[in-house]
């Protein structure tokens, strides 16, 4: 019953990371698209993750939320 859970898991994990590299490709395509409206040149960004066997979702997780902060910094306020 443990293997079956532990299979099952890890398939689920394989998922989750598949739908976060779709979400993170969709998004560099409406980045770019905004960019390309806006006359701007697409700010680097980091690779994509390799699609893996282990599927490791906490890995990609973690570059979702990097690139909006390396782009933009922090906000300021224009009266201060």
């Amino acid at each position: 019953m443990r293997a079956q859970a532990r299979g099952e898991v890890k398939r689920l994990t394989g998922c989750k990371a598949a739908l976060m590299r779709d979400l993170i490709a969709a998004k560099r395509r409406e980045l770019a698209d905004v960019c390309a409206q806006a006359h701007m040149a697409v700010p680097p960004l980091p690779p994509l993750p390799a699609d893996d066997a282990d599927g490791d979702a906490a890995a990609i997780c973690s570059q979702v939320g990097r690139p909006t902060t390396s782009c933009f910094g922090p906000a300021s306020r224009p009266d201060a």
